[in-house]
């Protein structure tokens, strides 16, 4: 009998459950310029649960590739399920953020390679979508995962180590591939509803002016909270429009496409965090915002692990001939 033969069915969109720890364990730690005692402990905590689901998704994933390299291939051309690829490094990029260390050459490897990873997901991505390829129909939010985790949350891991030029460079390629993609994205939003399939993948649109403006509040330190406030006002855009089309989304029964709020909402609480921090607002404003990614990361598991006691994480089988 095969060990794990549901591997096949093993979908690439779980790598968002740890990403969505991840970064609220980033959050979460950065309350610690508050002075509250439990910032860390709970900080570390999460980003523990975190690596420890990173790390059995990847085993899943690497015996999936190994049984079926037919069906990730397939998979690495979809257009859906190929930009979501860009989860796995974006998971590796925020342990780089959580765990690394300035000036550790195994570190810096490890990010390298996983940026190269990154970018090899990117520039498939962007390829199809500039030689016509791309379908129409398929494009949604779940677009800017590939090159936007590289530029941006590439940006925010080279500066943990210590390279603040590079990481610039990485963060200036990060605007300009939200740039591109935001205008085919948008036209296709303003177009009317996605396929009820890409519908869960709204969440995305709340993450390049929440992670941007995180970038930016991580390489440059002493930039006051006032200049963060010009991003979170930008952020706030999306996070009206996600809400407007409520009605697309907001009837559809629970799945794991949903985790593509966490990141985003998550970025945008700590985005808050550091304006309050900066600004000298009541930590209070922070504590709120914390609150809420906290809820809703534990809204998502819990909806999940229903979705496991009901058999219903993976997708079905495909019927047989």
């Amino acid at each position: 009998m095969t060990l794990l033969p549901w591997v096949n069915r093993f979908p690439v969109g779980l790598f968002a459950v740890p990403v969505g720890f991840l970064a609220l364990a980033g959050t979460w730690r950065r309350t610690q310029g508050f002075g509250w005692t439990l910032a860390l402990p709970v900080a570390n905590a999460l980003a523990s649960i975190g690596v420890l689901m990173l790390a059995v998704l990847l085993l899943l994933f690497a015996l999936k590739c190994l049984r079926h390299p037919r069906i990730i291939a397939a998979e690495f051309t979809h257009p859906l399920m190929g930009s979501m690829m860009g989860l796995i490094p974006l998971s590796l990029l925020l342990c780089t953020i959580f765990f690394g260390e300035p000036n550790h050459s195994g570190w810096l490897l490890f990010t390298l390679l996983t940026l190269t990873l990154q970018g090899v997901i990117a520039v498939r991505v962007v390829a199809s979508l500039s030689n016509g390829s791309f379908p129409a129909s398929a494009v949604s939010p779940a677009l800017y995962v590939p090159p936007l985790a590289g530029g941006l949350v590439g940006s925010m891991a080279l500066s943990t180590l210590g390279y603040p030029g590079w990481a610039a460079l990485l963060f200036g390629m990060g605007l300009v591939s939200w740039a591109l993609l935001e205008v085919r994205v948008l036209n296709r939003l303003f177009e009317g509803a996605l396929p009820e399939a890409l519908r869960p993948t709204i969440g995305l649109e709340l993450a390049p002016a929440s992670i941007a403006t995180l970038a930016v509040a991580t390489l440059w330190p002493q930039l006051p909270g006032d200049v963060l406030i010009i991003g979170l006002g930008i952020a706030a855009g999306p996070v009206v429009t996600v809400l407007a089309r409520y009605k697309w989304w907001g009837h559809l029964p629970f799945s794991i496409g949903f985790w593509s709020f966490s990141f985003p909402l998550a970025s945008l609480a700590t985005v808050i965090i550091e304006i309050v921090r900066r600004g000298d607002w009541p930590p209070m404003v922070g504590g709120v915002a914390l609150g809420g990614a906290s809820a809703l990361i534990a809204f998502l598991s819990i909806r999940t692990l229903g979705l496991m006691l009901k058999n219903k994480l993976l997708p079905p089988p495909l019927p047989s001939n």
